[in-house]
């Protein structure tokens, strides 16, 4: 593995868990096995414990999804398992800054619902009605242990045995080994790259494929910035030249349109639209080249 990834990024994981509302009751699937003559495995009844609706309780949903968004946006893959990223070390202030702000906000909402909780079991005694087992709910303290917020960063490991007891021919074996899949690691991060760039030019070039061409927003061009940003610093850790070419091109190419020509200038709409298109072409072309095995 190059050095340029080893001393230049991270790995990442985000793990946020909740409490789930939802219990599966017994007894009513006994009586809907009665009224329908049904099998016993014909299905399931979840009861709501607590009225997952609530404002207080979707605000933690909310910002858990604020928070993988943000995670999602900001790193790469890395492997084969979606749960670990890469993260590029330039980015490990405002990254873990912000995080820290999202789990501040995680952690302030659940101490929030905490303090709903006993209402929200008053509530479900009247919603539920026979279904309400008082058995079903927790304790304060237990309800904030069902909630976490973490984010675990750590080096790349690097595949050298040196410091392994083993004989030198299996050493070396699984080093190749390790070294190989590793290849394969960057290769899939590489083509993660690729692909980010296709998403946010096939927006450009369907808009202005329509004639006339629709209402066009900033944001088109802005989320093509906003890919080639992100993803100068990761193909320069890969040291992948087509990448770093490829990337450069975009980014050039975002950097230099006229929006305001975009949106009443027939033949500047078609330059740009050529253009875009040969770019999609060639960066196709090169995440194929990782995805074809």
């Amino acid at each position: 593995m190059n050095t340029s990834i080893l001393n230049g990024s991270l790995l990442a994981i985000l793990s946020i868990t909740k409490y789930s509302p939802f219990r599966q009751s017994r007894e009513a699937e006994d009586v809907v096995m009665v009224h329908f003559n049904t099998g016993k495995k014909a299905g399931k009844f979840m009861k709501a414990l607590i009225d997952p609706t609530d404002s207080v309780y979707r605000s933690i949903s909310v910002i858990e999804s604020r928070a993988r968004a943000y995670f999602y946006e900001n790193t790469t893959p890395w492997g084969s398992q979606n749960a670990t990223r890469l993260l590029v070390a330039s980015k490990y202030i405002d990254f873990i800054t912000r995080m820290s702000e999202l789990r501040s906000e995680f952690e302030d909402a659940v101490e929030e619902f905490s303090k709903a909780y006993k209402g929200l079991i008053d509530e479900a005694k009247i919603r539920l009605g026979s279904l309400f087992d008082e058995h079903d709910y927790l304790s304060e303290a237990g309800l904030k242990e069902r909630f976490s917020f973490d984010v675990e960063l750590t080096p790349v490991a690097s595949a050298k045995l040196s410091d392994c007891h083993l004989l030198s021919e299996y050493a070396e074996a699984i080093e190749r080994d390790a070294n190989a899949r590793l290849d394969k690691v960057v290769e899939q991060s590489v083509s993660s790259i690729y692909h980010r760039l296709i998403v946010v030019l096939n927006p450009f070039i369907d808009k202005l494929s329509q004639n006339p061409v629709p209402i066009f927003r900033d944001s088109l061009v802005e989320n093509i910035t906003g890919a080639t940003e992100f993803s100068k610093e990761y193909a320069a850790i890969f040291e992948d030249s087509a990448l770093i070419q490829c990337v450069a091109a975009v980014d050039h190419f975002a950097k230099t349109i006229v929006i305001s020509n975009l949106r009443n200038d027939r033949d500047y709409q078609n330059t740009c639209l050529k253009e875009a298109k040969r770019l999609l072409s060639v960066v196709m072309d090169n995440e194929s080249s990782y995805t074809a095995d």
